[in-house]
């Protein structure tokens, strides 16, 4: 295995320490981008309808790059490995999208060598909807055929998973096949790697027919998600069967993050449940807000964090400082929700740091001594 030359110096980087836990991530899913219309009206789109709206101007990306281009940013991901690596697989077009997307993650800091421009192909385009109050959802072409990595593509990670075993996060993202995404997972156990993935709702049954979860050690879902999973929906009052039900389709040891929205979010590991309020911020656009906060709960697990404290229900996320994964996941998706884009073009360890502060959050000291400055 041969590690890429350095190739520039982190400067917006969170500080890892002796505590810091993983090396590595190598992940399959979504690399595209996509149109974004502001629909008039805020009941939801039906099947026949025909709705005005008014195209944005708004930098929008699929699920691998919104999730892998934070863990970079925030980790200072480099082609060398230090101090951390980001290796995403996959394909796209060789056309102007695809060309612009491969430089934009390669400036990220990530290592690009696995990532594929196919000649004669047209990249993954999604066309992206949101309401007056800011929610919204997406279709998403799925890359299939030339465009969907195969086994063989993911196999070109192995040498660089059997080096950091434990110290090495496997993620299988949404919009390439169960198939791909199912054989990073086995892999990545293979060799002891810690394994992440999602799925969407109308994945969900296959996921389970396939076995998918097997290997998983933390899934990663939004509320409609999780009810394909568990089979009932969530009841925020009274979260704690639906959750129950969510965790027994994993395996006993795995971990599960369930978005909720305006709800907040939960987290679970080890029978002990989190819950956290979300953050009362402006919101600008709900998209891309369930894969920033499953950013910052990777670069919190990969610095150290725990994915949940076990302490006194919150009301609001000022209620305890942030000190868990999953609140620095939280606090990543707020700071993404005050963007119109999937990916806020000025992310950075002391940006984040700043928005803390102007919501008027406080940090542990754990989670203090990670940014620049504030040790």
């Amino acid at each position: 295995m041969k590690r890429a030359p350095a190739r520039r110096k982190a400067v917006a980087a969170l500080q890892l320490g002796s505590e810091a836990r993983y090396r590595l991530l190598a992940g399959v899913g979504g690399i595209g981008t996509g149109l974004f219309f502001a629909l008039e009206g805020n009941h939801t789109l039906g099947r026949n309808e025909s709705r005005p709206a008014r195209q944005l101007d708004v930098r929008d990306y699929c699920k691998l790059h919104i999730i892998a281009h934070y863990v970079a940013v925030l980790l200072g991901a480099d082609p060398s490995g230090t101090p951390f690596h980001v290796l995403p697989v996959g394909r796209v077009g060789d056309d102007d999208i695809g060309r612009r997307l491969w430089r934009e993650m390669q400036d990220a800091g990530m290592d690009m060598r696995f990532v594929e421009r196919v000649p004669g192909q047209l990249t993954p385009l999604s066309v992206c909807f949101q309401y007056p109050d800011g929610s919204g959802g997406n279709i998403t072409v799925r890359a299939a055929g030339a465009l969907a990595p195969t086994p063989e593509d993911i196999d070109q990670v192995e040498p660089y998973l059997e080096a950091e075993r434990s110290r090495a996060i496997v993620l299988a993202a949404p919009e390439v096949p169960l198939e791909a995404r199912g054989h990073l997972l086995r892999l990545g156990a293979r060799h002891g790697a810690f394994c992440v993935a999602s799925c969407t709702t109308a994945e969900m049954q296959d996921a389970l027919r396939l076995g998918l979860f097997a290997p998983v050690d933390l899934l990663a879902v939004n509320e409609e998600e999780a009810a394909a999973l568990a089979g009932q929906e969530l009841d925020p009052s009274q979260p704690e069967a639906f959750l129950k039900a969510c965790a027994a389709v994993l395996r006993p040891d795995a971990r599960l993050v369930v978005t909720a929205g305006r709800h907040g979010a939960y987290a679970y590991e080890s029978g002990t449940w989190e819950y956290c309020p979300a953050a009362q911020v402006p919101v600008v656009s709900t998209a891309g807000a369930g894969d920033a906060l499953l950013a910052g709960v990777l670069v919190g697990l990969a610095a150290g964090l725990p994915l949940v404290m076990n302490r006194a229900r919150r009301t609001t996320l000022a209620d305890h400082p942030l000190a868990s994964a999953l609140d620095l996941g939280t606090l990543l998706a707020a700071f993404g929700v005050t963007s119109p884009h999937t990916i806020p073009p000025e992310v950075s360890a002391g940006r984040l740091a700043a928005f803390a502060d102007e919501i008027g959050l406080q940090l542990s000291d754990r989670l203090s001594r990670l940014f620049p400055g504030r040790s």
